[in-house]
């Protein structure tokens, strides 16, 4: 997750393809925030959402198919306008229509180049998540070689965000309760310092979590003993300490 204006030249790697998301910005604003024009030059498949289709027709002044593969000819789809596509940019040609916006869906001639002006990452449109997976996986051939994390996705979003802002002055802590799956924390810590920058210190606690749950095998409604409020202030104990010893 990368802001619009990143510079491709800055990256490291070279990604697969490119979402440009939504936003609440009109291109035409003075202040808009505007893609790096080398985006359309990496030669990775492209698909802008709402605002991100509007930047591709900015930047512009057939593989439809694999969008769609799957989908049905007509969709409920959730659209919120601010700015109204009116003309198609030159080479781009219509891929789906509404009844009110004969642009809802773009792409280009030659390259694969998509642009919606619907949301498909919200509920209201149920076939969303399959459209972004076509895009992802068909177009982008992305290798489906990963496992969704179960929790912490917020937590990492939120830790990345607070380093980018404030630097080395941020420490993340990650709390091993002892239940979590094998060897999980440690590839949360090398994913979270290795890949992302981020200062994370692992206190485990476990010994005393798993002491306070002793003797809870089939209710789960059954409270914990009074060694768990142990464990969470030992923890909280444990937190202080660290934060004193940073300074």
């Amino acid at each position: 997750m990368l802001p619009c204006t990143q510079k491709p030249s800055e990256l490291s790697w070279k990604p697969k393809g490119i979402i440009l998301s939504g936003g609440p910005y009109s291109v035409y604003e003075k202040d808009a925030p505007h893609v790096d024009p080398a985006i359309f030059e990496l030669g990775v498949p492209i698909l802008g959402i709402y605002y991100g289709l509007k930047e591709i027709a900015w930047h512009h002044g057939k593989n439809v198919v694999a969008l769609f593969k799957d989908l049905e000819d007509n969709l409920k789809v959730w659209m919120s306008r601010g700015d109204k596509l009116g003309a198609l940019p030159p080479s781009f040609y219509i891929i789906s229509t509404t009844k009110n916006g004969p642009f809802a869906g773009i792409a280009h001639e030659t390259q694969p180049v998509y642009g919606i002006q619907f949301h498909p990452e919200v509920t209201h449109t149920p076939q969303g998540t399959k459209l972004l997976e076509n895009f992802a996986v068909k177009i982008c051939q992305a290798k489906q070689d990963w496992t969704m994390a179960n929790g912490g996705v917020d937590s990492t979003i939120a830790a990345k965000l607070m380093h980018e802002a404030t630097c080395d002055r941020f420490h993340a802590v990650l709390v091993d309760n002892g239940c979590m799956r094998l060897d999980e924390c440690e590839q949360v810590k090398e994913t979270l310092t290795k890949h992302l920058g981020i200062n994370l210190t692992v206190a485990d606690t476990s010994d005393l979590f798993l002491d306070g749950l002793k003797g809870i095998t089939d209710d789960p409604e059954a409270k914990p003993s009074e060694n768990s409020s142990v464990a969470l202030s030992s923890t909280s104990s444990k937190l202080r300490l660290l934060r004193l010893k940073r300074g």
